[in-house]
């Protein structure tokens, strides 16, 4: 009698490590059980803590999504990416004040995200961000009172200066809107930067808004070491964060050069 052979198949079993999202978002979890564990948080900063961990995990997630798309958007991506980045640094902010455990939990939080942002930044090309072969205009004139301020790597605009219409709400007069925050200029200030923006010098506005003006930071998409202006990508923006609630803005140019540019 002639035996048949069995064909034996043998399944692979599934990898029993998570992911690096899946951890992600059973570190999240952990994350908002301390704090609505902790008996010395009010309700208002529980739930206001727990939405943050909740806003970061699915700004990560959404950036997932947008490279899965067909073509994936990868720009956007990048984009969500860099508000990721700022999320963690507000999470990580709570956690200091939950003492020893919060700061086990801190230091699972800066891996799991490393871990996410290395591995979905892979999928993001180098030039996704639109970087041009050759540098942009150093200023913009749409008119005499109007003046955009392209980003040197991509060309998108960084800064914009403008006589604000009718339709402004808050803001009155000659506004500079930059990459963290817009401020307004009194009338004897205006004069000086409209000229030095006619003229393209950078330096001098930066200069003037940061000693005289009196603005922390200056011109806040500007390198003073590289003479460039950055938009808030290619200046790898970074928020500082104190307890959860905003402090400081940090700017690290693609040479390197780091400065605060808002506080």
């Amino acid at each position: 009698m002639q035996r048949k052979s069995a064909e034996i198949k043998i399944k692979s079993l599934p990898d029993a490590r998570p992911n690096a999202l899946e951890a992600f978002e059973e570190l999240k979890d952990k994350i908002i059980a301390a704090f609505r564990g902790h008996n010395n948080l009010g309700q208002n900063a529980i739930d206001m803590w727990c939405g943050d961990a909740r806003e970061l995990y699915f700004t990560v997630l959404a950036a997932r999504d947008l490279l899965q798309k067909d073509p994936p958007d990868t720009a956007g991506a990048s984009g969500l990416l860099a508000a990721a980045s700022s999320h963690s640094q507000r999470v990580a902010s709570e956690l200091r004040t939950l003492g020893s455990g919060g700061a086990g939990l801190e230091e699972e939080l800066h891996q799991a995200f490393r871990a996410c942002h290395d591995e979905l930044s892979a999928q993001i090309p180098k030039n996704a961000a639109g970087e041009l072969t050759s540098p942009p205009e150093r200023v913009i004139r749409i008119s005499d009172e109007e003046y955009t301020i392209p980003c040197s790597v991509c060309g998108k605009p960084a800064v914009q200066i403008y006589r604000a219409g009718e339709e402004e709400k808050i803001l009155k007069g000659l506004i500079c809107a930059g990459i963290t925050r817009s401020f307004s200029l009194a009338p004897q200030y205006q004069g000086k930067v409209l000229a030095w923006l006619a003229a393209g010098d950078l330096a001098s506005v930066h200069s003037y808004l940061e000693k005289d003006v009196d603005i922390e930071g200056g011109l806040d998409a500007y390198c003073p070491a590289c003479d460039r202006i950055y938009c808030y990508i290619h200046y790898n923006v970074s928020r500082e964060f104190d307890e959860g609630f905003y402090d400081c803005c940090y700017g690290t140019c693609p040479q390197g050069h780091r400065r605060m540019i808002d506080d």
